[in-house]
């Protein structure tokens, strides 16, 4: 936020900006000025993806999980493939859908065409949560490949971490 100090207050600011000033508000847990900022910037961009992930993300944090679905569809017209595979099936999986949710999602894994280390990653690390849920051993290999990938991945690292101390193995 510091380096962002001369355009924080910007009321005009153009829409990367918004999306990075969403993101520290959401990092600081401050969610409804995270998500003013997001919806501004899709009102002047409707088709920004980072904005629709990042609203997903918060409206699931919040419990407005008719929002989030509906900004993980509007990714997927934009951007189809893996990232909106997880958006929805990380959505699915805190609304009555967990299993149907891993099983897209892992198919989708399993058969990845292109490598975009980071979506494989946040993919893996969905999965790991979902199987978490479902009380699937399968849970930690999905971790473990997710944190292969990236060991200093803060979420996928977080998400093992609580994993193994849930079972006693921290």
């Amino acid at each position: 936020q510091g380096t962002l100090a001369k355009w924080w207050y910007v009321a005009t600011a153009e829409p990367p900006l918004r999306v990075l000033r969403a993101r520290i508000m959401q990092a600081q847990h401050q969610f409804e000025p995270a998500v003013s900022e997001l919806h501004l910037a899709l009102a002047d961009e409707p088709n920004t993806p980072d904005a629709l992930l990042l609203l997903a993300s918060i409206d699931e944090v919040t419990g407005d999980f008719t929002e989030a679905s509906n900004s993980c569809a509007k990714f997927a017209q934009i951007r189809p493939g893996l990232a909106a595979l997880a958006c929805a099936a990380s959505v699915g999986a805190v609304t009555g859908s967990a299993k149907s949710s891993y099983d897209t999602l892992a198919d989708a894994v399993a058969h990845i065409t292109t490598l975009d280390r980071a979506q494989l990653l946040w993919s893996l690390t969905i999965l790991g949560e979902i199987a978490i849920q479902l009380d699937d051993p399968a849970a930690s290999e999905r971790l473990k490949e997710a944190l292969a990938l990236d060991s200093r991945n803060v979420y996928a690292a977080t998400v093992y971490a609580d994993y193994l101390l849930s079972r006693g193995q921290g």
